[in-house]
């Protein structure tokens, strides 16, 4: 009786087993999205050409709509200016920083997944809808552009918006209702603002349209909203001509020939297994009698717009190995279309579980290959001997203190990528850092780019810094071999221990030699909190015969400017010797006290801010002990024998 009340169960789940695959397939694609939002730093050719459109790399300010547009059609007419509107307004709601400009993609790759089955749908399979939504989940090339601010997961969700209108609408047997036909001239008219080279998509649905489809009057109506939508585009035309005629040179020395872009464009739908796709259409074709009549509008437009890339490609450069990522466009199509031809092999029944895990582990092994590097532009810009400074940002917790600076060293030096380095020191800055230099050789020279005036040069690192974070990458690195960490840094600078292990970024802290590392280390640090917001991180004192030497290290001295008073109390509350300074920009400060003046007796070193607008000494709480005081703190007490 039991399992005959549980066999109804086990019947509708596996009823439901493609949608419950397609829902398992989007969750995969939001969870891969969200985890990967932190783990590689600012792309120069994705994110930060992208956000400079949104606003200037330096933070200074935010640019309106009509600016993005603007700054579109003057500085990178290359792209079509709808999708920097769109994340000008997303931005604008969600936050301007990196991890929300990347979130953005993460949905749109999701809603594409979502999109996918119902493209997959039109064919009238459930099975081959899974597929699509397996395909498009998997592949790696789909999954590196979800988490980058770019454009190209809204490529795919919009190539899929508009199969299906088109789909719906031309070959419904009811006659669609208005909102379906607006739905296709909005489909037609966004998919080219957003990319140019959604005009392929469109011509490839032409096609169909013109071969296949029955011509009556709906055939007509369904032409002249497609031409309609396309017209829309005429104002933003020139700027479109123009920005091909720029990059054409730039991509006509390393245009791929005709077999290196199919290669590219099968290897880049298949992770690689080029050969997959290849079996797929190749069972299509041979098979095409039993192909329903959805199933080869998918077939068609996955083959017109691969041809139509390839001849493009002929006639005007626009394929080159580190700029596959217009390919996108045809990714959707190209995806839908594979189970078409698979789930028509021979035996495809007992071979369809083999084919979902060879999707799935091909998708994590190519995910870190040199094909993939390549053709994503990574290897181009060297990304992976990038520092990984988004940490100070996203692992903040892990560093103490405030208003120190950042050391990036490595070994090369690309200068063409400022972007890089001006947008990390604004957000560094915002959090209180002092600077954020990068060290490295370009053209045999030793640069230092830096922000701040201060840190300009090597003389004025060691001046102007007593303490500060190196961050480098040990994948790119070994500190040892650079000459300049040998011969300069380490001779001023000893490590305080790391702070952050991974094997692409590994962040320590150096002190200047005469500093203590207890006072950064030191488990039960000596922490003040005064009343006016000034805080100090720890405090150390060092005696020797003749001088005592007094550490301060302050924790957000650049919010909260002030002075600070030491003096050597007596037994009977005479001050016998006191130092005053302000608390200085760097964090940390060293003060020197004389004792060789000094007679015998017990002595106490006494600590006061001072307000920086009433010049009136803080109240405040010692952190380890719970303690509140009115004005003054003992740091030290001795004893002196003559």
């Amino acid at each position: 009786m039991l399992a005959s009340a549980r066999h109804p169960v086990a019947s509708r789940l596996a009823k439901l087993l493609p949608e419950l695959v397609a829902l398992a397939c989007i969750c995969f694609v939001y969870t891969n999205g969200l985890s990967s939002l932190k783990t590689s730093p600012a792309y120069v050719g994705d994110d930060m050409e992208t956000l400079n459109r949104i606003h200037p790399l330096n933070l200074s300010k935010t640019y309106d709509l009509l600016e993005t547009v603007r700054i579109v059609a003057w500085q990178s007419m290359e792209h079509a200016p709808l999708y920097y509107v769109a994340l000008n307004i997303w931005q604008g709601a969600a936050g301007y920083d990196l991890l929300t400009a990347r979130l953005l993609s993460v949905y749109f790759a999701v809603l594409a997944v979502a999109a996918a089955w119902q493209v997959g749908r039109l064919s009238g399979s459930r099975e081959l809808a899974c597929g699509a939504a397996i395909a498009l989940a998997c592949s790696a090339f789909f999954l590196h552009y979800a988490h980058v601010t770019r454009m190209y997961t809204l490529n795919a969700l919009l190539a899929a918006w508009l199969m299906w209108s088109y789909w719906r609408v031309a070959v419904a047997r009811r006659r669609p209702p208005l909102w379906r036909w607006l739905s296709l001239f909005l489909a037609t008219a966004i998919i080219i603002y957003v990319h140019y080279f959604g005009f392929l998509l469109i011509a490839a649905i032409g096609g169909y349209h013109l071969l296949y489809a029955r011509k009556d009057r709906r055939w007509l109506a369904v032409s002249l909203v497609m031409v309609a939508g396309c017209l829309t585009f005429i104002g933003w035309l020139p700027i479109a001509l123009r920005g091909f005629g720029r990059s054409r040179d730039a991509l006509l020395a390393a245009h791929m020939n005709l077999g290196e872009a199919l290669q590219a464009i099968l290897s880049l739908s298949a992770n690689g297994l080029w050969v997959l796709p290849v079996i797929a259409f190749a069972a299509a074709l041979l098979f095409r009698r039993r192909l329903q009549r959805g199933e080869k509008f998918l077939l068609f437009i996955a083959l017109a717009m691969l041809a139509e890339f390839l001849l493009l490609n002929e006639i005007v450069p626009i394929l080159v190995d580190h700029r596959m990522r217009y390919t996108t466009i045809l990714l959707l199509p190209f995806l839908c279309a594979l189970p078409v031809g698979l789930r028509h092999l021979p035996g495809w029944r007992g071979l369809r579980w083999l084919f979902v895990t060879l999707a799935f582990a091909s998708s994590f092994a190519w995910a870190g290959s040199e094909d993939l590097f390549r053709y994503t532009g990574l290897r181009h810009s060297q990304a992976d001997r990038k520092t990984h400074v988004q940490e100070f940002i996203y692992a903040a917790d892990r560093f103490p203190g405030s208003g120190h600076l950042i050391l990036s060293l490595g070994e090369r030096a690309r200068w063409t990528e400022n972007g890089h380095p001006l947008w990390y020191r604004a957000q560094l800055q915002q959090r209180g850092y002092a600077d954020l230099a990068f060290i490295g050789y370009a053209d045999g020279q030793l640069w230092v780019n830096n922000g701040n005036d201060r840190f300009s040069t090597l003389e004025g690192i060691v001046e102007n810094a007593l303490g500060a974070w190196v961050i480098h990458n040990p994948a790119a690195v070994d500190l040892r071999s650079l000459v300049y960490y040998r011969d300069w840094f380490s001779q001023h600078y000893r490590s305080c221990g790391d702070w952050l292990e991974k094997p692409k970024a590994n962040i320590a802290f150096y002190l200047q030699r005469a500093i203590p590392c207890q006072l950064i280390t030191d488990d039960q640090p000596f922490a003040i909190a005064y009343d006016n917001g000034a805080l100090l991180g720890n405090a150390l004192v060092e005696q020797t015969a003749t001088e005592l030497t007094v550490f301060l290290w302050w924790h957000n001295a650049s919010k909260r400017p002030g002075n600070y008073t030491l003096q050597l109390i007596d037994t009977a509350g005479e001050a016998l010797a006191e130092t005053s300074a302000p608390i200085a920009a760097d964090p940390l400060d060293i003060s020197r006290l004389e004792l060789t003046d000094l007679p015998a007796g017990d002595y106490a070193l006494r600590l006061t801010v001072q307000d920086a607008e009433t010049g009136a000494a803080q109240p405040g709480q010692l952190l380890s002990a719970g303690r509140r005081f009115e004005s003054e703190v003992t740091l030290y007490n001795f004893s002196l024998d003559n």
